[in-house]
């Protein structure tokens, strides 16, 4: 079939308006202009359509291929096909006719060039050395159009369809820069078996020949010359075709005729497109995606038109060329640098006793890879492992803090497909399918380009991430649990500068080789003469963080102090900025290279209420997931500082697997405080994630955050009384009564007008409890009822705990009185361990024998249980010192002590000064507590009055809003 030559006539706007003076004819409701073209099967128009008032084109069978049955489907074929086909770069198709003995279809009229005219034209004007065509002289323009085919090819393949016959001349430039894909004739679908017979109509070897063999034999596969189905790599040879003559404007094989071909197909030899044209600028990358295309065997082709698509977009984009720098092979013991079973110490700053470890295989490169960087590899994975960990970005060992620093993507196994890039073994960005296969091998291409990485699985982009904070290190590694994979050699590529450079790259540049002066200057030009836009307010961020980093590396301490201020300054110009948020991330950054995670908290805490719906907050809250995560690690202070403000703030973030797992962690090592209620049935899980975030704000003693958790608890939810008389108990046993009371008294008028006598009875106990009166013990035992509970015992603790003067033998009789009521075990036992203590404070040392023989036996001999120290202080009490010397000893130092054990230690004088400067506040006071009863249980007075001197201290210091 002869090619329709479409709309490649530039038509003069007044010859349309204006006709010649030939008699007017008509194809139906369509006035003819003229003819614009003349083809094997068919002839296209100039028409007007009447109805519309719009100039249109009409193509109709030739009169003498009309009664053609094959030719006759096959022209209706191709308007069907691209009916059905919609995209910018398809034509479309108004309306198909068959009627009158006429058979003809109605599209859009294009003014404009066909590829194959701009060829010819650009390569005449060169000879002539006339000035050059504006789109065939720029490759980049050629690029351009050509990656708009490549789209709607590869949309076309996606619904199944195969063109057949691409090729210039069926391709066309419109005036305003439209691209259409022309003559979908000879389209079929690729899963309907090919129809075509020979049809006995002259063709030569620039036309389409509509035999055996469709297509036109300089654009033909060599597999389709041999009558091999047509396919999708067979298509892509023809675009092969097209991109090599973008680049020399010459086609790459002189083929005369099918049979010309089939004798010398395996004489061509395919010739570079740089040899071929060297007075032509033309980009490598562009010359080795057509040499691709053109491989004569179909597998050494892309598979696909959309991986095609992906190297067309980073010539377009300007991304880096990439370079082969090394193979890196698992098997070859040379290439790594470091090859050791390591434990990941993650969680491990809120881990009590560490009770499980695992193990990794942990391998870190020889050589380092600077500047952008791109990871190629194939990985098959058993559906039934862990997965792997593919590491990038890893600093050298001087300034590195461990050996999970850099980045690293977890890659799930076809089970559970998800893949997650960690920073410093902290999540920040996680998918939940990879795009992973269990049958076979997967490819893997990860790129990090500047601060962004992108992770590509079979040609498909599945994760993208970009950093505001500068992306450092050069070596690469794997981690991984189990070795049963199938993991190929590493291609490792380093690559150029970006094409189109971003004006930030060269002070980056500086940054990057430590110039802070250059760099600072470089971002503060770029700052004013970008105002307004992203890339100014990008530079005023970036210099706050030269300032930063500078100093980081000042050993001054002044100096040092005047760039951490001069930094903080620096992000306060952002304020007025779209870029807000950063302001508050800026500081915290500042403040987290001074240790000061208060501050630290403050500053992410007001980022997060002011700017919540803040396109940029993202960047804030992945800040703050990464220092949960890094602080769960080596500071346990910090990380409940972390988890409290996420608990309140983001609690969405539990919601990922790596988040909760470490939520579950912490609570689980988090020591139960007795007068918190922990027997609540949660209507929601974010209730739940208050009451952990209530018992956190009492462990890093924020009375004032409790304060802000009532205030956010709504009114009509069941657990709201329960969590309020938790949140008033922490700040009672804080030492924040006067907060208590206000609370107390809120709740009171609340419920004034509402019928809760569960809730009024509970409010009543916490009343008493807070009383002044010493006739308040008593008062508040009667009015228990029969029954007693949390609520009874914690409020009796308290009261007994909280009043200095009172008479012991009274109190063990109260003590005894409240035993009496009915209660379960667990309160039974918290009172014999109240009876414990007021009983080593006397003499009766019978009836303290008889108490610890109520005790189970494997508490007792549990060297981390509170009877247990409290068994070593009645043995110091009858005089055996070194029996409680050595029972003392056995108690083992975990990661964070109980208080009980920490004043076990410091009677034997063995506890780490390191220990003791980490306990919190709690901890502290009630270690003092315990030291205070030993010490007056044996007897010596001096030492108990130091202690509790020591507790007075303690709540001097701690007793300040917060």
């Amino acid at each position: 079939m002869t090619k329709p030559k479409l709309c490649k006539i530039l038509m003069n706007q007044e010859a349309i308006k204006n006709p010649s003076e030939e008699p007017k004819r008509s194809i139906g409701p369509y006035e003819i202009i003229k003819s614009l073209g003349k083809g094997g099967m068919g002839e296209v128009f100039l028409v007007y359509d009447k109805m519309c008032d719009r100039m249109i084109a009409l193509k109709q069978i030739t009169s003498k291929l009309i009664h053609h049955e094959i030719i006759r489907d096959r022209f209706l074929k191709e308007a069907r096909v691209a009916s059905k086909l919609s995209h910018p770069c398809i034509i479309p198709i108004y309306s198909i006719h068959q009627n009158d003995g006429k058979i003809y279809y109605t599209m859009p009229f294009v003014e404009g060039e066909t590829l194959k005219e701009i060829f010819k034209s650009t390569s005449e004007k060169e000879k002539k050395g006339l000035s050059p065509h504006e789109i065939g002289a720029s490759i980049p323009s050629l690029a351009r159009i050509f990656f708009s085919v490549c789209q709607a090819m590869s949309y076309a393949h996606s619904k199944g369809v195969l063109h057949r016959d691409l090729k210039p001349e069926n391709i066309i430039v419109g005036k305003y820069g439209e691209v259409f894909i022309l003559d979908w004739g000879i389209a079929k679908y690729v899963d309907v078996k090919e129809d075509d017979l020979d049809l006995d109509i002259p063709v030569d070897e620039n036309l389409t020949r509509p035999g055996k063999v469709l297509g036109t034999v300089n654009y033909m596969a060599p597999e389709r010359a041999n009558k091999n189905p047509a396919n999708f790599t067979t298509e892509i040879y023809a675009l092969g075709v097209i991109l090599f003559q973008i680049l020399t404007l010459k086609l790459p094989f002189q083929r005369k005729t099918l049979e010309n071909f089939r004798r010398i197909m395996r004489f061509e030899t395919l010739i570079p497109p740089e040899e071929v044209a060297p007075y032509r600028d033309m980009p490598k990358q562009l010359s080795l995606i057509a040499m691709k295309c053109l491989s004569k065997k179909p597998e050494d082709r892309y598979p696909s038109i959309d991986e095609m698509i992906f190297d067309l977009e980073n010539y377009i984009e300007g991304r880096p060329d990439w370079l082969l720098s090394e193979n890196v092979s698992i098997n070859k013991r040379s290439d790594w640098e470091f090859q050791e079973n390591i434990i990941l110490s993650k969680h491990l700053a809120i881990t009590r006793i560490i009770d499980v470890i695992q193990w990794y295989a942990f391998m870190l490169s020889k050589n380092g890879f600077s500047g952008n960087l791109k990871l190629e590899f194939s990985l098959k994975l058993p559906g039934n492992k862990e997965g792997i960990g593919i590491l990038m970005c890893v600093p050298e060992p001087s300034e590195r803090k461990g050996l999970e620093d850099g980045y690293c993507l977890w890659i799930g196994p076809s089970s559970n497909p998800y893949a997650t890039l960690f920073r410093s073994n902290a999540e920040v960005m996680s998918v939940p399918n990879s795009g992973i296969s269990g049958d076979k091998a997967s490819h893997f291409c990860i790129e990090k380009i500047d601060n962004n990485v992108k992770v590509y699985v079979d040609g498909t982009l599945r994760l993208n991430y970009v950093s505001h904070l500068p992306i450092v290190g050069n070596h690469i590694g794997l981690l991984y649990q189990d070795p049963d994979f199938e993991l190929s050699d590493i291609k490792v590529f380093t690559g150029s500068q970006h094409a189109m450079v971003n004006c930030l790259s060269v002070p980056d540049a500086f940054l990057a080789s430590k110039d802070f002066a250059k760099a600072y200057s470089e971002y503060k030009r770029i700052a004013q003469s970008f105002e307004g836009r992203t890339e100014g307010r990008e530079a005023l961020f970036r210099a706050g963080i030269t300032l930063l980093e500078d100093a980081k590396r000042k050993t001054d301490k002044k100096e040092k102090l005047q760039f951490y201020t001069n930094a903080i300054d620096e992000f306060e110009k952002l304020r007025a900025t779209p870029g807000a948020p950063l302001e508050y991330l800026g500081k915290s950054l500042v403040y987290y290279a001074q240790n000061d995670v208060i501050e630290e908290i403050k500053c992410l805490e007001l980022a997060i209420r002011k700017y919540n719906r803040h396109p940029l907050l993202s960047i804030v809250k992945e800040q703050i997931i990464f220092r949960l995560h890094e602080t769960s690690k080596s500071d346990r202070t910090s990380a409940y500082y972390f988890a409290l403000l996420c608990l309140r703030l983001l609690p969405e973030i539990f919601s990922s697997i790596d988040h909760s797992r470490l939520l579950s962690h912490l609570t689980t090592h988090l020591h139960p405080l007795p007068f918190v209620n922990q027997d609540i049935t949660f209507s929601e899980k974010r209730f739940e994630y208050l009451h952990i975030a209530m018992q956190l704000a009492f462990w890093v003693n924020k009375p004032l955050v409790l304060l802000d958790i009532i205030e956010t608890l709504p009114e009509n939810i069941s657990e709201r009384n329960e969590l309020i008389g938790n949140a008033i108990f922490c700040m009672m046993n804080l030492g924040y009564t006067e907060f208590a009371k206000e609370k107390l008294e809120e709740q009171k008028h609340h419920l004034s007008n509402i019928h809760n006598a569960k809730a009024d009875y509970r409010l009543g106990l916490i009343t008493q409890a807070l009383s002044d009166d010493k006739e308040s013990i008593e008062q508040l035992i009667s009015t228990f009822r029969k029954g007693i509970g949390t609520d009874e015992i914690r409020a009796f603790n308290y009261l007994i705990d909280s009043q200095t003067d009172l008479d012991l033998l009274e109190t063990i009789e109260l003590v005894n009185k409240v035993k009496s009521y009915e209660m379960d075990q667990k309160h039974q036992k918290s009172l014999n361990i109240l009876l414990v203590k007021l009983l080593l404070q006397t003499e009766n040392i019978k009836e303290l024998d008889d108490l610890f023989s109520i005790f189970d036996e494997n508490e007792l001999n549990n060297p981390r249980s509170l009877i247990y120290f409290f068994k070593g202080c009645l043995l110091w009490k009858k005089q055996d010192r070194k029996a409680a010397e050595a029972l003392f000893a056995k108690i083992p130092l975990d990661t964070f002590p109980h208080p009980h054990i920490l004043a076990a230690h410091m009677i034997l004088e063995s506890l780490p000064p390191h220990l003791e400067a980490k306990a919190l506040f709690w901890e502290k006071y009630q270690m003092f507590k315990k030291l205070a009863l030993f010490y007056t249980a044996i007897g010596k007075g001096k030492k108990a009055k130091e202690c509790k001197k020591a507790l007075l201290k303690i709540e001097r210091e701690s007793h300040y809003p917060k």
